[in-house]
């Protein structure tokens, strides 16, 4: 896994269900502090399961050892919360998550505009 050696901004999207359930804020708190917030892109639960959208380029960049601890890592954090949950972690551009209940390809489109939109990722400055 490459950790940042300079810190940047961060922007990503959490994508609320029906019930915004704001311990995802709780989950992604114990993940910065854990150094594993960089690659995230979308974060949301639903029914039970924090799902967590890494940026594809930071998939491709982990060999299957690096990507295996980094989601043994975000499942660590889910079982540590007060109320524990269980994790799904891939690369944004996949279709098997379930951070939305509806086809795959509205799900795609959905994230796309909004990565496109608001320009998720890491920067070192904040937009003008």
């Amino acid at each position: 896994m490459h950790q940042l050696q300079f810190g940047r901004f961060l922007d990503f999207a959490i994508i609320w269900d029906e019930d915004h359930d704001d311990r995802v804020v709780d989950a992604i708190l114990v993940m910065y502090l854990g150094g594993l917030l960089a690659p995230v892109r979308f974060i949301g639960e639903r029914k039970g399961v924090l799902s967590v959208l890494l940026a594809p380029a930071a998939v491709q960049a982990w060999d299957d050892h690096a990507f295996q601890r980094y989601r043994e890592d975000v499942a660590d954090v889910c079982t540590s919360l007060e109320d524990p949950w269980t994790a799904d972690v891939n690369s944004m551009d996949s279709s098997q998550h379930s951070i939305i209940h509806a086809p795959a390809e509205n799900v795609a489109t959905y994230l796309k505009n909004i990565d496109m939109l608001w320009q998720l990722g890491t920067r070192f400055t904040l937009p003008a």
